[in-house]
């Protein structure tokens, strides 16, 4: 049997264990902030709405090939219907009309009604619909696409929204950690300083020069915290996520990968609404194509089809019609020559979009492929000169502590320092961003 304080100890191993793995509080990345983002962006739930509705257009164009039923009633009254007593007021020779009028009165023959009714139920199954509908469901799937990709643009200036709050958040995170060491500096010199003016070996105005060093990096401390708190509730409100007390990691290098436009969602948005206007084409031929349809019609009314039957009996009748019902609508003929300029004039507009998209992101990858190659040589060079900026900052408080040396001097190598190493942080998350900003430019 075990014994229970093994297992105790086991637990507690475990427990130690899994708090060792596990940080206590993980830094968000970017991608996190990119990925809260698009959740909480209100018009990414137009997505759903884009695809259902397209679903249901898909649906309307299938029910093409159902049966469309019309039912009607129609009440009517005519000033003159046919009556047999006409052929008698008619007739030439008197002997003719009395064997008429004698025929008329033997089989009861009377006029049809002048009040006319019936209520009918017609029936049409198309056969062919020249293409009709599947240029129709075709045409739900393209403007489906044509508003996913106007969506995707919008989002594409969201994340870059998200891009420059994240790298700006962490430059003035930079700045605020780089002033925090100064302070750290200035105050351990202020205290050197105090130690040998009590000894002698210092004068009190070099500790009040630090000490106004100090308040002043204090108020920019200040101004700099406020302009943080501003960056993060921003960050925030885009997110949906109480960012205010997390860290924030600097995102890793990406890879500078080769520019492809065809990536770029305004370029994608371009593509879908000239597949689009392609599609117009096709919408206006098949309006010009006959339809064949099998029609039926089902009334019950007066006068029926057997109109000698409705000369002897006034009572209502079922009829039925079948057939077949060729249509032609030649009124798409009229337009067709305009329609077809209008949508060649839409594809010249877009090609000039297309151009204009192209030429707008050549300059400003230019740039950004510019100050890349800046920042790497910049950042080659900023490890050497921080180096040397903390050793020529030792050397001056050495100095300074051995009575020999100057405060003014050795507040501008702090200085100098803080700015270098200042300088290096700005330079590494200048060179990442930029490096986010080409792959956002078309990768």
């Amino acid at each position: 049997m075990m014994h229970k304080g093994y297992i105790g100890m086991s637990v507690l191993t475990v427990l130690l264990t899994f708090l060792a793995i596990t940080p206590a509080n993980a830094a968000i990345d970017l991608d996190v902030c990119l990925k809260w983002a698009r959740e909480n962006y209100p018009e990414v739930r137009r997505y759903n709405i884009i695809e259902v509705t397209a679903q249901c257009n898909l649906e309307n164009a299938k029910h093409n090939w159902l049966p469309m039923v019309t039912l009607g009633v129609q009440g009517s009254w005519l000033n003159k219907t046919p009556d047999m007593s006409d052929i008698t007021k008619n007739a030439s020779d008197p002997l003719t009309a009395a064997q008429v009028d004698f025929m008329i009165q033997k089989l009861n023959l009377s006029a049809i009604p002048n009040w006319q009714y019936s209520a009918s139920v017609d029936v049409v199954q198309p056969i062919i619909d020249g293409g009709a509908t599947k240029v129709q469901k075709e045409l739900s799937r393209r403007e489906a696409d044509v508003k996913r990709a106007e969506l995707d643009v919008s989002l594409s200036k969201l994340e870059e929204t998200v891009q420059d709050v994240y790298f700006a958040l962490l430059l003035l995170e930079k700045r605020d950690e780089q002033m925090k060491l100064q302070e750290n500096m200035i105050e351990r010199n202020i205290k050197t300083l105090r130690s040998l003016s009590q000894e002698g070996g210092a004068k009190e105005i070099d500790v009040k020069a630090l000490e106004v060093t100090m308040l002043k990096l204090q108020q920019q401390g200040a101004v700099l915290r406020e302009n943080m708190e501003t960056y993060r509730t921003t960050l925030s409100l885009l997110t949906g996520h109480d960012i205010s007390k997390e860290e924030l990691s600097i995102p890793r290098k990406p890879g500078e990968s080769p520019v492809y436009y065809s990536n770029l969602p305004e370029m994608k948005l371009i593509d879908s609404q000239f597949s689009l206007l392609q599609l117009q084409k096709d919408c206006d031929r098949v309006s010009i194509i006959p339809k064949l349809g099998f029609v039926s019609r089902l009334y019950y009314g007066i006068p029926s089809s057997n109109i000698f039957e409705d000369l002897t009996d006034r009572n209502p009748k079922f009829n039925v019609a079948l057939g077949l019902k060729l249509s032609w609508d030649i009124h798409s003929l009229y337009n067709r020559r305009n329609n077809l300029k209008l949508v060649q004039l839409q594809e010249a507009s877009l090609d000039t979009q297309r151009e204009l998209l192209i030429f707008r992101h050549n300059i400003s990858n230019v740039s950004v492929l510019q100050q890349i190659r800046h920042m790497e040589e910049v950042c080659s060079q900023d490890e050497r000169i921080i180096e040397i900026c903390g050793e020529l900052r030792r050397a001056e408080e050495v100095k300074v502590e051995n009575g020999a040396g100057d405060t003014n001097s050795l507040i501008d190598q702090i200085n100098e320092e803080a700015d270098a190493k200042l300088a290096g942080a700005i330079h590494e998350i200048e060179y990442i961003q930029s490096l986010y900003k080409l792959n956002h430019n078309g990768q």
